[in-house]
């Protein structure tokens, strides 16, 4: 079959293909014509289903809306005319109208939950309960006589309610005043307040209902209110009881406020009807609330119609759009097939022509694969064949030609090889004389017999000669003399095993300095591998080696003194109780501190104190031998080893002389300072064969030294070690004694000798702890000062003793002043005024009833900063007052500058009165001295009956001590002032 036949042949073929293809199309566009009607229809009914469910909605909606206005027109008429026909209309819209219509929504919202909010029906029943029984209330009160005047509600009801809340105020302040460290002083405080506002409320509400005096700004219901919310607050904050009291006493305070303002309702109405006046209040108020609710109602039903109108309308759209898009899809897709089946004709024919013309043109490797009807398919394999026939042909004669050209190639390839070898070499070469002239590292070549051929410039330059000096040298000719003949004979060595050597070296240059080189020699053969030359490379590295010994240096020790650091010192420690081990020898460890270095530090700034710490190292070493190794560890920490102890009492000679190295003052900046150190002494093997336990044990009974005073020495015992653990174990049970309500005041009273009254008590404080028990202010006291607690501890302790201060005042309890020790850490941290002001403020306490003992050693430790903070306490009127006067070093000078009002004579002065004639004088000449400086003195201590005669008769008329009370807790001294007015 000819080309032209198969074409006719298979066009009815494609023919069909393309009328099944639009029949195709247009049933697609049929269904989707189909569906969208379906979808129209189904739409339509929805909404009227809709309607239909909406209608009722609104029927009934209108008759309750209905409804409620004739029962709200009904009442008013019985209200008006108290006719019994208004009565029965009342019940009648009631019954037939509003019941009815409320049963019938909520029949529809079984039915229309998408419609309407279950919350608002709920709300809707709720109101039309609310609003029968008030309408029910107008109808049955309506011409009622007897309606109660706004007097008589006072007497009967509000009187009642104003007791009982009095009572309860009552039982809560006796509660309070029972002892119970639940309860904090502002509960107290709280209570009286209110007590107080309360009273005032009352005096007003009385006067709104008999005297008719309605003042512009009637207050009453806002106070009430803000009580209420504190009674709420306080409810929360306490433990039982006390929670439930206030909660009913705010319960009683809300009755209280419903009933004077019905009181004052009445009395404002001015004899209106009380059933007018509710009509007014409530009735209509709910009626309007009813319709808005039943309008919402109807208006969201109308809502939600419209929005299903409206997606019903675009879902329409949606389904219209489906179709066109469907019908397009189907025109394109039939185009499509047509298309294919002509291309499947098409192509076969037009790729046999595209190969017989480039058969034509001489291309004879296209070998091609025609698909179609059988005609087309024996063509192209006829064409096939006679192009493979032709091709062999000429594969024949290439292969000859190639044969002939590869001999050429291979012939001129050598040529190109060996002529590039040579002008690699050639450049190799050239290569070769720059590196080796150009190189940093200085490289040399010599002979078998060591002698020196050449060197580059920086082998030259680093040994300092110039090449012509070099050239024939022997390389023995750069020895330094450092090395011995086996250091060169195992180089030699190690270059006949691998022909090579790499070390480290050191030559002389022609200065005659010697310097460290790594070099490096390696031997060069020829082809038969015979030795020739050697060639070496050097480096100088007289740098890095420098570089290493500054780092080995500051890794042991302290940049700031030079001294060995803990590291070295640990090694030389280790290396020392070796030694000491295996010649059966002692060794000591001092472990030296000094005394208050902060205070300087912190007072003359950082600078000063490192070069204190600088002259203090350079101090120390002159004063040790040879081979003890002086350390500092760190801050102003130093220790010393002493090894090849054979007497104890030797280490104790060298611990004193080097106390005695701190007598002479230091000089920083023309500026001369003393200071003194305390020393602890730990001997090997004794106190311990470990360093570290050495150390430790140094540095306990260093601790020990400080306690006794400073400025000694003292040697370790196991008991260090034991006071040492309790002293951890009490600063962390410390660290959380406030958060675990473990510390408590105590107060002792102070007594005026003349009239044996109260006049003020000073407040001690007390620890309580839940792992030591009762631990004395001896102890603890000084560890919150080290650890630097004390800032925490004092300032609740300013807190707590001004709010018991402000409830004994606001219990009509009238001490003059409460003492509160301040510790000198709290008068250099410069934040003293800041915290006194806190606590006034947060307890408003009067600046006058708190009164502040000071230690006048920590005031002379930095006088200028204790006497600007204490001026301005004393400005905003708070009492100052020496604490254990002439205990210390007292300057008049420093005592005259002082803001102070009272002396307080040490107890130790006191304690041996009248048998110890110094201490009678010393007492009356403190006595005298505080009366020539116009300040009030008190004497602490008092436990006889003689000593209070004597400081009476001397003229010191006010004491505290045992023999007028012990310190007891804040309730005793309530009790204490209360009953006696005096204790002796």
């Amino acid at each position: 079959m000819s080309a032209d036949n198969a074409i006719m042949y298979e066009a009815p073929k494609i023919s069909n293909q393309l009328v099944r293809s639009h029949l195709i199309v247009a049933a697609i566009g049929g269904f989707a014509l189909i569906l969208t009607f379906i979808a129209l229809f189904l739409l339509r009914t929805d909404i009227e289903t809709l309607a239909e469910r909406l209608a009722p909605l609104d029927h009934a909606s209108a008759n309750l809306e209905t409804g409620l206005d004739e029962s709200l027109s009904a009442l008013r008429g019985w209200v008006s005319l108290e006719d019994p026909q208004f009565i029965t209309q009342w019940e009648q819209a009631w019954k037939s109208k509003i019941r009815p219509a409320l049963a019938d929504i909520h029949t529809l919202e079984s039915s229309t939950v998408s419609l309407l909010n279950k919350e608002t029906l709920l709300l809707l029943e709720s109101l039309l309960d609310e609003l029968q029984e008030s309408q029910w209330w107008i109808k049955s009160v309506a011409h009622t006589p007897g309606n109660e005047p706004a007097a008589e509600i006072y007497q009967e009801q509000i009187v009642p309610v104003a007791l009982l809340i009095q009572r309860h105020f009552d039982d809560l302040q006796s509660r309070i005043h029972n002892p119970d460290p639940l309860y904090s002083p502002d509960l107290m405080n709280l209570i009286v307040s209110l007590q107080r506002e309360f009273s005032t409320i009352q005096i007003e509400v009385e006067q709104i209902v008999h005297h008719n005096k309605l003042p512009e700004a009637i207050t009453y219901k806002s106070i009430i209110k803000k009580l209420t919310a504190k009674l709420q607050t306080a409810a929360e904050k306490y433990p039982d009881p006390i929670p439930q009291q206030l909660l009913l006493l705010r319960k009683e305070l809300t009755a209280f406020a419903i009933l004077s303002s019905e009181a004052e309702q009445i009395r404002q109405s001015q004899g209106w009807n009380r059933a007018q006046h509710l009509m007014q209040k409530e009735t209509v108020p709910i009626t309007n609330k009813t319709v808005s609710i039943v309008q919402t109602l109807s208006r969201r039903a109308a809502e939600q119609m419209t929005a299903k109108a409206t997606q019903t309308k675009q879902r329409i759209a949606l389904y219209i759009w489906a179709t066109i898009i469907l019908v397009l899809i189907a025109i394109l897709t039939a185009m499509l097939v047509a298309l294919q089946r002509s291309r499947s004709l098409s192509r076969p024919i037009s790729e046999l022509a595209q190969a017989a013309n480039a058969y034509a043109k001489g291309e004879l490797n296209n070998n091609i694969e025609i698909k179609g009807n059988r005609e087309i398919e024996s063509l192209g394999h006829s064409f096939n064949s006679m192009r493979k026939q032709i091709n062999n042909w000429q594969k024949a004669l290439k292969e000859a030609n190639n044969s002939l050209e590869e001999r050429v190639k291979t012939r001129t390839h050598e040529l190109q090889t060996a002529t590039q070898q040579l002008e690699e070499n050639a450049e190799h070469l050239r290569l070769s004389a720059s590196v080796f002239k150009h190189s940093v590292e200085g490289i040399a070549i010599a002979d078998t017999n060591g002698h020196i051929l050449d060197a580059n410039d920086a082998f030259c330059k680093i040994h300092g000669y110039s090449k012509q000096e070099i050239i024939g040298k022997s390389s023995r000719f750069f020895q330094s003399g450092r090395h011995d003949h086996d250091f060169f004979l195992t180089i030699w060595q190690s270059i006949s095993k691998t022909g090579q050597w790499r070390g480290e070296i050191w030559n002389r240059r022609k200065d005659g300095s010697i310097f460290p080189l790594w070099m490096t020699i390696n031997d060069v053969r020829d082809s038969d591998g015979i030795v020739t030359n050697y060639l070496g490379t050097f480096s100088d590295i007289s740098q890095i080696k420098q570089s290493q010994e500054e780092l080995d240096f500051l890794a042991h020790h302290d940049p700031l003194t030079e001294l060995p650091n803990r590291l070295l010192l640990l090694e030389r420690l280790a290396h020392a109780i070796s030694r000491a081990k295996r010649e059966k020898e002692q060794l000591a460890v001092i472990f030296l501190d000094l005394d208050r270095f902060k205070q300087i530090n912190d007072s003359l700034g950082h600078p000063h104190g490192d070069k204190l710490l600088q002259l203090v190292a350079k101090r120390l070493s002159s004063e040790i031998r040879g081979d003890d190794t002086l350390a500092r560890l760190g801050g102003d920490e130093f220790v010393l080893l002493l090894e090849g102890i054979t007497k104890t009492e030797s280490v104790g000679i060298t611990a004193q002389k080097l106390l005695s190295a701190f007598e002479a003052p230091f000089d920083l900046d023309n500026q001369e300072i003393r200071i003194t150190a305390s020393l602890g002494i730990a001997i090997y093997p004794q106190d311990g064969i470990a360093p570290t336990v050495l150390l430790r044990n140094a540095d306990a009974a260093m601790y020990s030294a400080k306690d006794l005073g400073r400025n000694n020495y003292q040697f370790y015992t196991q008991k260090l070690t034991e006071d040492a653990i309790e002293r951890v174990s009490l600063e962390n049970g410390l660290r959380n004694a406030i958060d675990n309500r473990e510390l408590y005041l105590l107060y002792q009273p102070q007594i005026d000798l003349t009239s044996s009254k109260i006049i003020g008590v000073e407040a001690l404080l007390r620890w309580q702890s839940q792992s030591f028990g009762l631990v004395s202010p001896v102890k603890f006291i000084p560890l919150a000062e080290e650890t630097g607690l004390i800032h925490k501890i004092g300032k609740w302790v300013l807190y707590t003793a001004c709010h018991q201060g402000k409830l004994w005042l606001d219990q009509g309890i009238d001490i003059d002043s409460i003492a509160v020790n301040i510790s000198g850490a709290q008068i250099r941290r410069g934040k003293l005024v800041e915290e006194v002001t806190e606590a006034l403020n947060d307890s408003r306490l009067p600046p006058e009833r708190l009164e502040l003992e000071v230690t006048e050693g920590f005031i002379l430790d930095d006088p200028d900063a204790a006497i600007k903070q204490l001026s301005t306490l004393r400005d905003i009127g708070v009492v100052i007052s020496i604490d254990d006067f002439g205990t210390g070093y007292s300057s008049l000078s420093y005592i005259k500058r002082l803001p102070i009002q009272k002396l307080k004579i040490d107890q130790s002065f006191v304690r041996d009165i009248p048998n110890d004639a110094d201490d009678m004088a010393i007492a009356d000449a403190v006595i005298a001295m505080g009366h020539s400086l116009d300040l009030s003195v008190i004497a602490e201590g008092v436990e006889t009956e003689e000593q209070a005669e004597f400081l009476t008769s001397h003229g010191c008329n006010k004491a505290q001590g045992f023999l007028f009370s012990k310190p007891i807790p804040p309730e005793e001294i309530v009790k204490l002032i209360s009953k006696t007015n005096g204790l002796r």
